[in-house]
């Protein structure tokens, strides 16, 4: 879940126009490919159509990872159902919730590889739904660890990362970032950049957000995103 804003904290108290833009470079991250979630619904609904959509993407998958990509597209739809059952309460709702999750996290230690880190970036979506924060950092960790390449291996690092600033370990996070910004390509380096620096002004660390907001309107300037990075940058020195 996106972190909250401290009302109290200076950088919420700037003129309208201002507040404007801080609320754009948040609300882009928010729509990255990743995604920090805020409904359980949408959480599930996007966890189901990715897992499809993987499956059907790799054609090339071994009988153990196809395997897995099934076991945890049946917990998903299962999970889908639940959470859209008007016949239960929220409790009974996300008691089901835990139980699917568990389920998904036996799937997951049980595979290996890509497989394994997709079956983790489930699992911490899950636990995210229902705001379960500590079981969603373990879950993000193991993600991170399974060692997957590409937008899946992105993914999964982006999810650890945003967990641990949820936690308050902003340089942890910012570690992650900055490798995939540095050693990624295309709209990965971008958006870990581009992330990167939004982590830094939500943590009031404006100099941090600066640097990094600079550093991708030079290296970014036809993205789709370096208005949004000007903006920022324009922000955080004026903070």
């Amino acid at each position: 879940m996106a972190k909250k804003p401290d009302p109290r904290s200076d950088l919420f108290h700037l003129e309208e126009e201002d507040q404007d833009v801080l609320f754009r470079v948040q609300m882009q991250v928010a729509s990255l490919f990743l995604g920090y979630w805020k409904h359980a619904l949408a959480i599930l609904g996007v966890a189901l159509t990715g897992t499809l959509i993987y499956g059907l993407i790799d054609g090339h998958l071994t009988e153990t990872r196809r395997a897995t990509h099934a076991a945890v597209a049946r917990t998903m739809v299962v999970l889908e159902q639940t959470m859209t059952n008007a016949e239960l309460d929220e409790t009974e709702r996300e008691d089901a919730a835990r139980a699917l999750a568990a389920d998904l996290e036996k799937v997951a230690a049980e595979a290996s590889g890509p497989a394994a880190a997709w079956a983790w970036v489930q699992v911490g979506r899950v636990w995210e739904a229902i705001e379960q924060t500590e079981s969603a950092a373990a879950a993000w960790e193991q993600a991170d660890q399974a060692g997957a390449t590409g937008i899946l291996g992105w993914a999964a690092a982006a999810g650890h990362a945003h967990a641990l600033a949820q936690a308050g370990d902003v340089d942890s996070a910012g570690v992650i970032y900055r490798d995939f910004a540095d050693q990624a390509e295309g709209v990965v380096a971008e958006e870990a950049l581009f992330t990167l620096g939004t982590l830094y002004l939500e943590a009031e660390r404006f100099d941090d957000g600066a640097k990094a907001f600079e550093e991708f309107g030079n290296r970014f300037p036809d993205s789709e995103l370096s208005p949004r990075a000007a903006a920022a940058l324009k922000l955080a020195r004026e903070s």
